[in-house]
């Protein structure tokens, strides 16, 4: 457990940034607490990703498996599992999230 002393803070939003922001906390799996904090670092969590992009990576890694006995194929296959799944759920740094523009932006 973190031993970081969280201390409440009231915020008030507007009905439309409310629910913009605890909408895209639920797609990122986030609380709102935790979203908030990405946001003022600069970052914006990417939604969760799909079952097909889960079905998909499993995949790759099944082929990343049955490869593994050539290591240059399979060193490739790693290497682009991880470049997807990269792209796919990094926060990206300064993006707008709905119609509201990011911190410092």
């Amino acid at each position: 457990m973190s031993k970081t002393n969280f201390r409440p803070l009231k915020i008030n939003f507007t009905e439309d940034e409310r629910k913009t922001i605890t909408e895209y906390a639920k797609l990122c799996g986030l609380t709102v607490s935790e979203m908030a904090r990405a946001l003022l670092k600069q970052y914006q969590p990417k939604p969760m990703p799909d079952r097909a992009f889960r079905e998909a990576v499993a995949r790759l890694y099944k082929l990343h498996a049955a490869v593994k006995s050539n290591s240059e194929a399979a060193a490739q296959v790693e290497d682009i599992i991880l470049q997807f799944e990269k792209a796919a759920l990094s926060p990206e740094r300064g993006k707008p999230i709905g119609d509201h523009e990011p911190l410092g932006g």
